[in-house]
């Protein structure tokens, strides 16, 4: 949800996709949500799972927040044994994706 409120957040105009994308053969589910909005930077990607930090940290900023959304995303994806990644350019958008990898229980898939 997170990934979805920044895509909505960050998205004035363009469009925000979001989905299952595929399961692979070990039960990883992958999903994804990509946007058409501000993107982040290159120099910005490599800070931007960290906690308390954002794309556009100065003092003047237009976006609210404190730099935690990601961070909680990053590390409640991994503690259920998943990853996440970013591609994004700057004024063009971005794509989070995710796997979390779901086993096979005898009646129901645990995580």
């Amino acid at each position: 949800l997170h990934l979805l409120n920044n895509a909505l957040k960050f998205t004035s105009q363009g469009s925000i996709q979001f989905g299952l994308e595929r399961v692979d053969e070990n039960g990883n589910f992958y999903f994804y949500v990509k946007d058409t909005g501000i993107g982040i930077s290159k120099d910005k990607q490599e800070f931007i799972f960290d906690s308390f930090r954002m794309g556009d940290d100065t003092h003047t900023r237009q976006y609210q927040g404190i730099g935690v959304g990601l961070f909680i995303c990053k590390n409640l994806i991994h503690l259920l044994g998943g990853d996440i990644k970013l591609e994004s350019t700057e004024n063009e958008g971005a794509r989070f994706s995710f796997y979390l990898p779901l086993q096979r229980n005898k009646t129901h898939f645990i995580s």
